[in-house]
């Protein structure tokens, strides 16, 4: 072999180890490189499983905020319903107790009629009028309004009901002050008072009867009645108490 050749086999040796050294190098380069690449990703990745673990927490907290507000929420809500039926209870409590107190005033200051007297001006006699006069006061503490009153007096066989009194809606309305005083004129046909009827009612076979009714309303526009029933004693020229009949209302 010739020198030349050596020196030619000796160069190509030369060249391929520099070749060789400068891949190793390039290689531990890049390995060098890549692991710094490969630390970077690990800090990286360690700092977004630190955020995550920062959001599980924030999100685990958020939850237990949120549940612990629905409690407050409903505790609230639940005392609020408690509350709002407790101020219900107490303001029909209180409507009761305004309308008890609201009835009480209008039944303390309310007017009640009633028959003080009734009175003949005359005896019963054969085909002649027997004229009486009804006299009512209003013995409550408030105005009687819109007093229409009716009496009539009709002759009864023994035994016979008493006729129910009607209403009269033609009766003039007006209106009794308290202790106010209302007189009404009441007589009978003196035809009606034949010699065999007034004989009858002397002998009590038939019975010569009063009847009568008020209508009023007291201030609060509340209705109000008296009703009576009166015979008359032809012994003693008076009227007393029927049986029934008498109704105040």
């Amino acid at each position: 072999m010739s020198d030349e050749t050596l020196y030619r086999i000796r160069r190509a040796n030369g060249w391929m180890a520099f070749f060789s050294m400068v891949v190793a190098a390039t290689a531990v380069g890049g390995a060098y490189v890549l692991w710094q690449q490969l630390g970077v990703m690990q800090d990286q990745l360690d700092s977004i499983e630190e955020m995550s673990d920062q959001v599980k927490g924030a999100l685990e907290s958020d939850k237990k905020q949120s549940a612990d507000l629905q409690v407050l929420v409903k505790t609230l809500t639940d005392r609020i319903d408690g509350l709002a039926v407790e101020a219900n209870r107490q303001a029909r409590s209180a409507e009761k107790a305004s309308a008890v107190v609201s009835q009480a005033l209008l039944a303390l200051n309310r007017p009640w009629l009633a028959v003080e007297s009734i009175s003949a001006a005359n005896v019963l006699q054969i085909n002649r009028a027997l004229a009486i006069k009804v006299t009512v006061r209003n013995s409550g503490r408030g105005p009687a309004l819109k007093v229409r009153a009716f009496f009539q007096l009709e002759t009864t066989s023994k035994g016979v009901a008493v006729p129910s009194v009607r209403d009269c809606e033609s009766c003039i309305a007006s209106t009794v002050m308290p202790n106010g005083l209302v007189a009404y004129d009441v007589s009978i046909d003196p035809d009606l008072l034949s010699r065999e009827k007034v004989t009858a009612v002397k002998q009590g076979e038939e019975s010569l009867t009063l009847i009568g009714k008020i209508d009023y309303s007291d201030i609060g526009e509340k209705p109000h009645a008296t009703e009576l029933c009166r015979k008359y004693v032809p012994q003693r020229a008076i009227f007393t108490d029927c049986e029934q009949g008498d109704r105040l209302d």
